[in-house]
C-alpha cells in the first residue's frame, strides 16, 4: 500500500537561481569595496579568490536559502560596510 501524492507541484528551479544571484551579488559588492580604494589592479591570484569566494556565496546562499543571505548581510551591517 502505496499513498500517492497527486498534489505535489513541480520543483522549479527559478527561487534557487535567485538566491545564487542574491549570494553572489553580495560577495561581489563585498569584494568591490575595498577593492575600489586600492590603486593596483588585481594579480591574476587575486581575482581567482575573489571569483571563487563569489562562486561560494553563491553556492551557500542557494543551498542554505535566506537564512544565510540574511546572516551575511547582519554580519556586514555590524562590520561597517
Amino acid at each position: 500500500m502505496t499513498s500517492e501524492n497527486s498534489d505535489r507541484k513541480p520543483h522549479s528551479l527559478a527561487p534557487a537561481i535567485y538566491r545564487f544571484l542574491a549570494g553572489a551579488a553580495v560577495a561581489a559588492f563585498t569584494i568591490f569595496i575595498p577593492v575600489s580604494f586600492y590603486a593596483h589592479p588585481l594579480t591574476p591570484l587575486q581575482f581567482a579568490l575573489a571569483f571563487l569566494l563569489v562562486i561560494f556565496w553563491g553556492l551557500l546562499s542557494s543551498l542554505l536559502g535566506e537564512k544565510f543571505i540574511e546572516a551575511l548581510t547582519k554580519a556586514l551591517t555590524s562590520s561597517g560596510f
